[in-house]
C-alpha cells in the first residue's frame, strides 16, 4: 500500500480539523495526555460544545493536539489502545489520519502509524474475514476509510514472509511446525555467524590516527598515511630486516641521515604510544607490535594500490 501517494487522491482520507472531527478525537488526546502527565487538554468534555467561539481558540486547540503529538511516543499508545477508549472507529481513524499527514516522519513516527493501522484493521475487520486467511484486498477493503483507495500490489518486501506464510500452512501438527521455525532460526544464525565484525578494527584505525600523551601529559600526535613523512616512517619500520633484529634508534638513522636524534627518538615515542612498537626490556631494541604487522600493512597498501591507482586512472584517461 503507498498511503502517500493514495491521500493525496482521496479528499476522504484527509482530516480538514472540522470542530466535528476535533471532538472525536479528543478523548484519545486528552487521555494520551493524562497518561504521559501533559497538560490537560482545553475541555474537561466537548460533548455540550457545537463549535469553536473564534478562530484563535481553534487554532490554540489544534496546536493543543500537535503538542501531544510530538511528545507521546509508540509505548504510550500500545498502553492506550488497551482501553476501552481506543475501541471507537471515528476517533481512532482521525488520530491515524493526523499521523499520515505529517509531512515529515521521524521512525518515531512510523511505529506509531503501525500500531494504529493494526488497531484499527483489529476493530474494524469483520469476524469472516479473520478467521480464514486474509488476503491483501481484504485489508485495503478494511482499511479503506482511513487510507482511502490503495492498489492492491504486493510488496517486493513482503515475498519472504508470504514464503513463510505458505510454510505453516502445510504443517499437519505442532512437531511440524516446531521444526519449521528451529530450521528458520539456524539459517538466521548461520546467517549471523557469516557477518566479520568490524568494531576492532575501526578502533585501531582511529587510534593510529589520533594523538597519544605520555605519562608527563606531553602529546605526540597520530600518524596520516597519506603525509610523506610520515608514510615514509611506517613503510620503514614495516621493512623485513627489521623483523629479525630488531629496530633500533641507530638503524633508524641510517636510514633518515637528516634527522637529528631527537627527531628519531621522538618517531620512536611516538610509534611506542600507538601501541606499534614494543620495546624489550633492559635494550633499545624495539620490535613491531601485532597490531602494526595488521594495521600498517593494510593502510599502505590501500593507499598505493587503490587510492593512488584510482586517482591515476582518469589523468591516464585525459
Amino acid at each position: 500500500m503507498s498511503t502517500d501517494r493514495n491521500r493525496d487522491r482521496n479528499p476522504r482520507a484527509v482530516s480538514s480539523h472540522t470542530w466535528d472531527e476535533f471532538s472525536h478525537v479528543h478523548p484519545i488526546y486528552a487521555a494520551l495526555a493524562r497518561q504521559c502527565g501533559l497538560s490537560n487538554g482545553p475541555y474537561p468534555a466537548v460533548t455540550n460544545i457545537d463549535s469553536w467561539p473564534d478562530k484563535k481558540t481553534r487554532e490554540r486547540d489544534l496546536l493543543w493536539l500537535d503538542d501531544v503529538d510530538r511528545q507521546v511516543q509508540a509505548v504510550h499508545i500500545r498502553q492506550f489502545l488497551a482501553t476501552p477508549a481506543a475501541a471507537r472507529e471515528v476517533g481512532l481513524r482521525i488520530f491515524l489520519q493526523r499521523q499520515l499527514l505529517k509531512p515529515d516522519k521521524q521512525m518515531s513516527d512510523r511505529d506509531k502509524i503501525d500500531l494504529l493501522i493494526v488497531q484499527y484493521f483489529v476493530l474494524c475487520a469483520p469476524q469472516d474475514v479473520i478467521a480464514v486467511r486474509v488476503e491483501f484486498a481484504d485489508v485495503a477493503k478494511v482499511l479503506q476509510p482511513a487510507l482511502g483507495e490503495v492498489e492492491e500490489t504486493s510488496l517486493e518486501c513482503c515475498e519472504p514472509f508470504e514464503r513463510i506464510l505458505e510454510s505453516t500452512q502445510q504443517c499437519r501438527s505442532l512437531r511440524d511446525l516446531v521444526e519449521l521455525m528451529q530450521a528458520g532460526v539456524n539459517r538466521y544464525s548461520q546467517w549471523l555467524a557469516s557477518l566479520v565484525e568490524h568494531s576492532a578494527g575501526r578502533a585501531e584505525v582511529a587510534r593510529l590516527g589520533r594523538p597519544e600523551h605520555d605519562q608527563r601529559g606531553r602529546s605526540f600526535r597520530g600518524f596520516n598515511p597519506f603525509l610523506e613523512e610520515d608514510t615514509q616512517a611506517l613503510e620503514t619500520v614495516l621493512r623485513g630486516e627489521y623483523a629479525l633484529g630488531g629496530l633500533t634508534a641507530r638503524r633508524l638513522h641510517s636510514v633518515f641521515k637528516d634527522w637529528t636524534r631527537g627527531r628519531i627518538g621522538r618517531l620512536l615515542k611516538r610509534l611506542r604510544l600507538h601501541g606499534l612498537l614494543r620495546k624489550i626490556a633492559h635494550t633499545h631494541t624495539y620490535y613491531l607490535t601485532p597490531l602494526a604487522q595488521r594495521v600498517l600493512s593494510t593502510i599502505l597498501h590501500l593507499k598505493e594500490y587503490v587510492f593512488v591507482q584510482h586517482l591515476a586512472a582518469p589523468a591516464a584517461n585525459s
